[in-house]
């Protein structure tokens, strides 16, 4: 089963607070097995998806816990931690580092 079988993807662009096009990428991300770009909780709901494990309530349940919560932050900060390592040998760690406290210190003001 397809994503689109249950919502419009303008729908489930709203669900996820993304926008279409970045709906539309992630959606032809997961079409041709491109998993690793994929945040985990949208690759878990589109595995369910696909297995004909979700219902459109159980979509939508989905959803406000993942991606409207404290949860989805959480899942924000994985994502980011993920992101870091898996391209660390690429990044300017310190720099990454330097910008956060500054962030930290500027918002603490």
């Amino acid at each position: 089963m397809e994503i689109t079988e249950i919502v419009t993807i303008t729908e489930f662009a709203g669900l996820l607070k993304k926008s279409r096009p970045t709906v539309y990428k992630i959606l032809s991300d997961y079409g041709r097995g491109n998993r690793a770009d994929i945040p985990t909780p949208i690759l878990n709901l589109l595995d369910a998806v696909k297995e004909e494990k979700m219902t459109k309530a159980g979509l939508y349940a989905y959803c406000e816990e993942n991606f409207c919560s404290a949860a989805a932050e959480e899942t924000q900060i994985g994502d980011i931690t993920r992101l870091l390592m898996q391209n660390r040998d690429v990044l300017d760690l310190k720099r990454i580092l330097a910008f956060i406290q500054k962030e930290v210190e500027r918002k603490r003001r």
